[in-house]
């Protein structure tokens, strides 16, 4: 009874060798059978590489023109908002300056003292001009480019600024007491600021 287990046991172990000489041997045919370049098979199954296709490509390449137009959008918005601000800003300090000249009665002309000084606007214009005044003649001072892309847009209240001696007294157009607004509009079209002189205070603001 024992013997004939025993050759029972040793039937099942080469039965077992051999089971694992046939998956040896399927696994190496499967690692050497190649047919196209991208197909594999191995006992009856069959493997493929996929590669991207047409579709997928293409979402790809939307996604990336997508985000792309979104970030050039978004830094032309960011540099015409720049641009437009330093413009304002620039005008808002060059009257400040003007009214500080003005009131420490500074011969920026050798030999003459100025009465006044006048800052002149033309809608549709890419600059400003400065006059210095005195008794006897009219000086053009400086010439102000603004900044690129900008423009003079709209004109409230008048179109000529002065500010007068020795207190630094402000007349739009010759009249006292009158605010002036000036509307500075970028090329986009969608971007502007409004640099605005109070008559009365004397104050000059943008926003």
């Amino acid at each position: 009874m024992i013997r004939y287990k025993m050759l029972g046991m040793k039937h099942e172990t080469h039965n077992m060798k051999h089971k694992i000489l046939n998956t040896n041997h399927k696994t190496y045919n499967m690692k050497l059978e190649t047919k196209n370049g991208n197909m594999f098979h191995a006992s009856g199954f069959t493997f493929q590489e996929r590669g991207f296709t047409l579709i997928e490509l293409l979402v790809v390449v939307f996604i990336t023109a997508t985000l792309t137009g979104i970030v050039t959008f978004n830094f032309s918005r960011l540099r015409a908002q720049q641009e437009i601000s330093a413009a304002a800003t620039e005008l808002v300090s060059k009257i400040r300056t003007l009214q500080t000249d003005i009131l420490a009665g500074k011969e920026v002309v050798s030999g003459t003292t100025p009465s006044a000084y006048e800052v002149v606007f033309t809608a549709g214009s890419a600059s400003y001009r400065i006059d210095y005044i005195t008794v006897s003649s009219t000086v053009t001072l400086e010439t102000v480019n603004l900044t690129q892309n900008v423009r003079v847009g709209s004109l409230t209240g008048g179109s000529a600024l002065r500010i007068t001696s020795p207190f630094g007294k402000l007349l739009v157009d010759g009249a006292a007491n009158r605010t002036l607004q000036i509307t500075l509009s970028h090329a986009t079209g969608s971007l502007s600021r409004t640099v605005t002189v109070d008559g009365i205070s004397g104050r000059v603001s943008e926003r």
